[in-house]
């Protein structure tokens, strides 16, 4: 049994520019490559031919090389008379064979992605698939073909918990209360990653992502933005458990910054003997991965 997931992006760079930070070497050294040398990808994919091929692997990938490889089983470049491109190829995910599609289809003055990743794992038994990766892949590829840099995540295990943080950039001039606004305002959380996502903004008030299998959880803090004496915080912090947990843990988010920058940070805390946390570390980046596109007001980003 497996499954499939779907992915879809609006980017402001024709299929061209996108296929090129896709295939050639240079580019994907600097939105997503990290260790390339190690596998002896050093020539662009047109050089491989079908059924090559396609090695890549970064921090941010599920498997470790030499795991992570795959074999390019189709490539439709763009031309004048049909300016859509697409790629497939077979990857060993996970101890599993599975396809990933990905189509680009001229929009507006850029181009929509499609992406299907076919024969994960089923969602009981690896809640977010290939989501987390795909939503830090691909949101670093919107970054880097915007001439940003991508997402710089920190991480760290304890015993009992693990700590995530991400710092995010507004166009606007104050970056913690748009982030604030994202993290504690329904129809936003719908955005980003909510079914129905309801809270009473005050500690004891109900916090809920509509989830399934979510039960909704009580509030412990709740600090809107106020100044303090290098910019502003905010926090907010709720009782969180999922069927299937073991054990209601704490989720905590916390924001502090100046101006058109800020650092969320999220604290998930309450595992005992770390049951659990390793589902959770992919699903908090995997969330996390989207807070920058949304602060961008960038639409048509599903995952």
């Amino acid at each position: 049994m497996s499954t499939t997931i779907h992915s879809r992006l609006r980017l402001d760079v024709p299929p061209s520019g996108v296929v090129s930070a896709l295939i050639d070497l240079a580019p994907r050294h600097r939105w997503f490559l990290r260790h390339a040398s190690q596998l002896g990808a050093a020539e662009p994919v047109a050089e491989y031919g079908l059924r090559g091929g396609y090695h890549f692997w970064s921090h941010f990938a599920p498997d470790p090389p030499p795991v992570l490889m795959t074999t390019l089983t189709g490539l439709q470049l763009p031309k004048a008379e049909d300016p859509t491109a697409r790629m497939r190829y077979v990857w060993q995910h996970r101890g599993r064979v599975s396809e990933v599609e990905l189509e680009l289809d001229p929009h507006e003055e850029g181009s929509m992605l499609h992406l299907a990743h076919h024969g994960l794992r089923p969602l009981a038994d690896e809640p977010l698939g290939g989501a987390a990766y795909w939503s830090v892949v691909l949101e670093n590829m919107r970054l880097y073909l915007l001439g940003s840099d991508g997402l710089a995540f920190h991480y760290a295990r304890s015993r009992g918990g693990l700590e995530l943080g991400l710092s995010l950039v507004s166009a606007g001039l104050d970056a913690t209360a748009a982030a604030w606004e994202l993290l504690t305002t329904p129809t936003q959380l719908d955005r980003l990653w909510g079914r129905g996502a309801y809270i009473e903004p005050r500690v004891g008030g109900d916090l809920s992502f509509g989830w399934e299998g979510e039960a909704a959880g009580r509030i412990l803090e709740f600090q809107a933005p106020r100044r303090d004496g290098r910019g502003y915080s905010a926090r907010l912090s709720s009782v969180w458990q999922l069927a299937g947990d073991a054990l209601p843990t704490v989720l905590s988010w916390s924001l502090h910054g100046a101006g058109s920058r800020t650092r969320l940070t999220i604290v998930h805390s309450g595992f005992g003997e770390g049951a659990g946390q390793e589902n959770y570390l992919d699903t908090w980046r995997a969330l996390l991965g989207r807070m920058q596109g949304a602060m961008d007001g960038c639409r048509d980003w599903e995952a």
